[in-house]
């Protein structure tokens, strides 16, 4: 039976310097005081924060220090024995991350060497290993490494990086780092494989669906390595309720190759999360030889069909299925070591906010199975790009062979996961291409020849997109493909109704409690400041936040805060950013899924799909993640909460005023609409009306005008509720008819009662953002949330909150943002 031993514990790290190798290189193996104690994965500036080498370089974003570390090189060693009968069979050590250019020695002699952050290293040593092994990780300085490589002339403004197979972001403040943070270390597991007579070869799944939805096909094939002879392989498909559904048995054929292919009558179909369940069918393959197990391999998928028809419009089962979602990028900058506890919180506040899809960005590194898995567990679909980020990249055939054997490796690997949707040659190549070189993409051949050539072989079933953005006349055309429609930054045609978008950004402020930890108490405010942009340069954050912001960019990416009242200290600041940024998400979200306007009432939804960028921040920064460093959210994330509900009341406001419902699941909306205008200086309702109203599944269609209304005043509010026959509410909202800072919000007065884990709140009067917070018996404010929260409130509702977390506050404070007292609940 195949074995493997987790080699992840007790590792010591050394810095070397150049004169160490090669000579005198198995003399620096001796374990003697100067080594640092370490477990895997991590990578150098962790390690050296748990050594207390280095202060916690995160609490000021300055980094020069740790880069000062990063300009030595550093031997990662680990001991290990094996067993006397272990030393006669065949082994593989395998390396799942590798940070990046590294030279691998066992027991002082050369084994391998790594130059990609993106590929694992997997190392035949047979016959290599004694009972007592040691085994060395020469880590060379990348800093060094990358300052001595020369772009060709040819690449034009090539960032260095690229020249590499490394990650660029670790080269650029992009995170929040200053002036960078360029990790360095093993950032996956290490395993030894060892192996019996034969075993399998990373098996390939690939599952289908008939175009009827009545069967399914499940193939699986594996090379076999080693001694054939009575070599037998038999595959079992478990139902999702652990019933054994079907099997087949047979040996390899005299090219080591095994292949299967199992069938399911009335499969249990995957759906996306608001269209249906996400069954899982567990696959085991065994291999034998005579009774004996050689090896074994098991994984979970399921079976859907995916179609695409048009322009990145996909249809699943059958369904209309529209992706809104957000990036997903690295859980951390300063070491790319998955986080699995990180990794399960983002994915909850996802779902929480009515995700359906994430694109898993091509400025990361590779995850670990265990985000798919997840993904595939919650219904999560993933556009998953491969690892290119923002520029041309070189043509050469070495980069390319490089590149396809990443990909080939990926494809392989995770292509049984049914929330994949999609392969993405990366991230802003051709965009930036263009941006900086003006010229005919260099390197093309990697994402136009390589890329597709791989899907079209290895995963077939799924659609190939060249890169993000992608179509058009030019890459970042919304009128076709994908596109980044920064429209704060470029003027493009046609952004209004893009056919998909997968970035949208505005930076904000994260909430003060978390801006505190981030800045100190003491550099909230600087004194004489006026947030206000009275001339060209001024800039609307003081100037003790500049060193969290990723300046100079965040000027033009700044939300529409013109619409907000001016700001005289931080809390009102952050509120001002937080608030503006929830406008414009909600104003495009809401856009994108009416699809079109009412002036093209029975025209097709236009938009495909919506990603935020960003979902979480990788550092603690003042950008425009919807969740902080410390996972904190603030108001953005509560708004597109309810942007993306499956099912959404919008208005259209222009010279008119149109109601939509927008219904994003497989059932037909049926119900009532009610409409009120309320008054908010005399407190009380001055008109409503009623429409019956119906909407088929995964459409959007504008159910009436508010013509019927007449003449009435801007400071005029709208609300608006959705109800079912049986009396069920299905949605509501409520707009303004002009800008905040012309509006008039009366000081209401909250009540609020607790019950378990259930608070009920009423105000006297209209509420504007009502905010929810939390505290500890300790006076502990992080870590609380709530299932609505930023939300407005009239005076006729009474409005029911369910507490979240594994935690429970011990003090809840409910505050009006234009109201003077707040409510408060043990």
């Amino acid at each position: 039976m195949k074995n493997i031993i987790l080699l992840d514990q007790n590792w010591k790290i050394k810095s070397l310097t150049a004169s160490d190798l090669p000579d005198t290189f198995p003399m620096a193996l001796a374990a003697d005081g100067d080594w640092l104690d370490a477990d895997m994965p991590a990578e150098l500036y962790t390690i050296l924060r748990n050594n207390n080498r280095l202060d916690d370089l995160l609490k000021t974003g300055h980094m020069e220090p740790y880069l000062e570390y990063c300009r030595q090189d550093w031997c990662f060693r680990k001991e290990f024995s094996v067993s006397q009968e272990d030393l006669g069979r065949k082994c593989r050590l395998c390396f799942q991350g590798v940070d990046t250019f590294a030279d691998i020695y066992l027991n002082g002699e050369k084994i391998a060497t790594c130059r990609d952050i993106f590929m694992p290293a997997r190392i035949f040593v047979t016959g290599r290993l004694k009972r007592d092994n040691v085994l060395c990780v020469y880590f060379h300085s990348p800093t060094e490494w990358i300052e001595a490589q020369e772009v060709p002339a040819k690449y034009g403004a090539m960032s260095k990086a690229h020249l590499q197979r490394i990650d660029s972001a670790g080269f650029s403040c992009y995170f929040g780092a200053r002036p960078y943070n360029r990790p360095m270390g093993l950032y996956g597991s290490i395993t030894l494989e060892l192996f019996d007579t034969a075993w399998l070869e990373m098996p390939d799944i690939r599952t289908y669906v008939s175009p009827d939805l009545a069967e399914a096909c499940l193939e699986a094939s594996s090379a076999i390595i080693g001694n054939l002879e009575g070599v037998t392989a038999a595959a079992v498909l478990y139902a999702p309720d652990g019933a054994r559904m079907t099997s087949a048995e047979t040996a390899s054929g005299a090219d080591g190759c095994w292949q299967v292919s199992l069938t399911v009558d009335s499969p249990l179909l995957w759906w996306p999360v608001g269209y249906g369940e996400h069954p899982l069918y567990r696959l085991k393959i065994t291999l034998k030889k005579g009774g004996a197990v050689l090896d074994e391999f098991e994984c979970e998928t399921g079976f859907r069909r995916v179609a695409m028809e048009g322009d990145l419009s996909f249809k699943i089962n059958g369904a209309k299925v529209k992706l809104w979602g957000s990036n997903f990028a690295p859980l951390h900058a300063h070491d790319y070591s998955f986080d699995r506890a990180k990794c399960l919180a983002v994915l909850d506040w996802a779902e929480f906010a009515n995700m359906n899809s994430l694109r898993v960005w091509g400025g990361g590194v590779p995850y670990d199975d265990e985000l798919y898995r997840e993904a595939d567990r919650r219904g999560i679909l993933l556009w998953q790009d491969f690892f290119h980020d923002w520029g041309i990249y070189p043509g050469s055939d070495e980069f390319r062979a490089m590149c396809k054997s990443e990909a080939e490796d990926m494809v392989r690997r995770l292509k049984h996961h049914p929330s994949i949707l999609l392969w993405c040659g990366g991230n802003e190549c051709y965009q930036g291409s263009e941006a900086d070189a003006n010229t005919r993409f260099v390197g093309w051949e990697v994402f136009e020849i390589d890329y597709p050539e791989v899907v079209r072989r290895l995963d077939p079933s799924r659609h190939y997109h060249p890169n993000s953005p992608y179509g058009g006349d030019y890459a970042n055309d919304p009128t076709s493909g994908d596109s980044h429609v920064y429209s704060h930054i470029w003027f493009n045609r046609g952004f209004d109704y893009p056919i998909f978008q997968t970035e949208n950004c505005r930076v904000f402020a994260p909430h003060i409690r978390s801006l505190k930890k981030m800045l100190g108490e003491e550099n909230l405010w600087t004194e004489g400041f006026t947030a206000q942009l009275l001339e060209p340069g001024d800039t609307l954050f003081p100037p003790s936040w500049h060193e969290r912001a990723l300046l100079p960019d965040y000027i033009p990416r700044l939300p529409p805060v013109e619409r907000f009242y001016d700001a005289n200290g931080p809390e009102a600041l952050i509120y001002r950013l937080g608030a503006a940024h929830a406008w414009h998400m909600r104003d495009v979200i809401e856009r994108a899924r009416r699809g079109r306007p009412a002036s093209d009432a029975f025209g097709p939804r236009r938009t495909q799909g919506h990603f935020v960028w960003r979902l979480f921040d990788t550092w603690p920064e003042i950008f425009c993640s919807l969740l902080d460093y410390y996972m904190e959210p603030y108001i953005p994330l509560y708004a597109i909460r309810r942007a993306f509900s499956p099912i959404l009341i919008s208005f259209e406001i222009t010279d008119r005023i149109y109601a939509w419902i927008v219904n994003d699941s497989l059932q037909a909306v049926e119900g009532e609409l009610r409409i009120v205008l309320f008054d908010p200086e005399e407190n009380r309702c001055t008109d409503e009306m009623r429409v019956p109203v119906k909407v088929f599944p995964c459409e959007s269609a504008p159910v009436c005008s508010l013509d019927r209304f007449g003449e009435f005043r801007r400071k005029t509010f709208l609300y608006s509720e959705l109800t079912a026959s049986d009396g069920h509410l299905l949605a509501k909202t409520n707009d303004f008819l002009d800008i905040e800072r012309k509006l008039f919000f009366p000081d209401a007065a909250l009540q609020f009662v607790r019950e378990g884990e259930r608070l009920f709140l009423r105000s006297d009067a209209f509420a504007r953002c009502v905010e929810l917070s939390a505290v500890s018996e300790a006076g502990d404010e992080f870590g609380w949330s709530f299932e609505d929260n930023y939300f407005d409130l009239f005076p006729w509702e009474k409005k029911e909150i369910i507490i979240r977390g594994k935690r429970k506050p011990a003090h809840i404070t409910a505050t009006s943002r234009f109201s003077s007292d707040a409510a408060h609940t043990l």
